[in-house]
C-alpha cells in the first residue's frame, strides 16, 4: 500500500508539473518537453543500474520514490526557470482567477479531450477489433508489422508536436502563405516517409528474421503494403489533425472523426466476413479515414482561402 500512495502522489503532482510542457510547445519550443522527459527516464535508468537490489520490499518502495521524483523534478525545474526567465513577473496567482476564462478554457479542453477519444477509437482500437473478429493469437503478427513499420508513422506524429502551436500563431499572424507552405511541407515529408516504409518492407522477411530468430512469423509483402497505405493515411490525418485544432476547427474535425469510427466498425464488420485476416482490420480504418482526411483538408485550405478574402477585402 505504501508504494502505491507514493505513485498516486506521484500522479497528482504530475498533473500540475506537466503542465509547463504546453507553455514550451506554445512559445515554440518544442524540443524541451522531450528533453524534459528525456532527463526523466535518465534518472530512473541511473537509479537502475547503480542501485544494488537487497531482495526485500524497501527496494519497491524506494524505486517507487524514485519514480516519483525523476517524473517530477525535471518539470519542476523548469516551471521555475520559465517563469524566471521567459515569463518573468507572469506567475499564476489565484487573483488572476476569473469564472470567465476558467469555462473558456474548460469549453475548449472538453472538445480537446472528446477530440482525443474519438481519433483513439478511429486508430487505437485495431488490437481490439483483430481479438474479437480474427482472435488474440493474430495480434502477434499485427504487432510485428505495427513495431516495424507503424514506427515510421510514429516519428513523424512525434516531429507533428510544434505544429498546433505554430499554426495558431501565424493564424493569428495572418501569414496564410505560411500555413500553406508549412502544409505542402508536411505533405513532402508524408511522402519522403512513405518512401522509407516501401524500403523497410523489401527488408522486411531479414529484418524479423534477425529480430525474432526461430520464432519469426512469415512475412507477407502484400501485408506490409497494405500497412504502408494505412500509415500514409494514418500520417495525412495526423497532419490535418495538428492543422485543424491550431485553427480552431475541432468541430469540423469532431464531426468527421466520429463518422471515421462508427465506419471503422462496419467496415471491420464487412471486411471479415470477406477475408478473415488482421489486415482487413487495417484496411478497413484506412478506407474510414480517408474521406475524414479529404474533408478536413478541404476545411483547412477553406480556412486559408477565407485569409486571403479578409486581407484583400481591408
Amino acid at each position: 500500500m505504501t508504494m502505491i500512495h507514493i505513485l498516486v502522489i506521484g500522479v497528482c503532482v504530475r498533473f500540475f508539473s506537466v503542465l509547463v510542457c504546453h507553455i514550451l510547445y506554445a512559445l515554440q519550443k518544442a524540443v524541451l518537453p522531450g528533453v524534459i522527459s528525456l532527463l526523466s527516464s535518465a534518472l530512473i535508468m541511473l537509479y537502475l543500474v547503480c542501485s544494488k537490489p537487497t531482495g526485500s520490499e524497501s527496494d519497491i518502495i524506494t524505486l517507487a520514490y524514485i519514480n516519483t521524483l525523476a517524473n517530477n523534478v525535471p518539470a519542476l525545474i523548469a516551471t521555475v526557470w520559465i517563469f524566471a526567465t521567459i515569463l518573468r513577473g507572469m506567475w499564476p496567482r489565484f487573483r488572476a482567477f476569473t469564472w470567465n476564462a476558467t469555462q473558456e478554457v474548460l469549453g475548449t479542453g472538453g472538445a480537446l479531450f472528446f477530440l482525443q477519444i474519438i481519433i483513439m477509437v478511429l486508430f487505437n482500437v485495431k488490437e481490439l477489433y483483430i481479438s474479437w473478429f480474427v482472435g488474440a493469437e493474430a495480434v502477434v503478427d499485427y504487432q510485428v508489422y505495427y513495431k516495424l513499420i507503424g514506427m515510421i508513422g510514429g516519428l513523424f506524429s512525434l516531429a507533428l508536436n510544434p505544429v498546433w502551436s505554430a499554426v495558431t500563431k501565424a493564424l493569428v499572424e495572418k501569414k496564410k502563405q505560411w500555413i500553406r507552405d508549412l502544409y505542402r511541407k508536411g505533405m513532402g515529408l508524408i511522402a519522403l516517409f512513405g518512401g522509407a516504409q516501401l524500403v523497410l518492407v523489401a527488408v522486411m522477411p531479414m529484418v524479423v528474421k534477425l529480430w525474432l530468430g526461430e520464432n519469426a512469423i512469415e512475412v507477407s509483402r502484400v501485408a506490409g503494403l497494405l500497412f504502408c497505405l494505412y500509415n500514409l493515411v494514418y500520417m495525412w490525418m495526423m497532419l490535418n489533425y495538428n492543422f485543424a485544432c491550431g485553427m480552431g476547427r475541432t468541430k469540423v474535425i469532431s464531426i468527421w472523426l466520429t463518422v471515421a469510427g462508427a465506419g471503422n466498425l462496419l467496415l471491420t464488420m464487412w471486411g471479415y466476413s470477406v477475408y478473415r485476416s488482421w489486415i482487413t482490420v487495417v484496411v478497413a480504418t484506412a478506407v474510414a479515414a480517408i474521406p475524414c482526411a479529404f474533408f478536413v483538408q478541404k476545411d483547412i485550405f477553406g480556412v486559408i482561402k477565407s485569409m486571403n478574402s479578409e486581407k484583400e477585402g481591408k
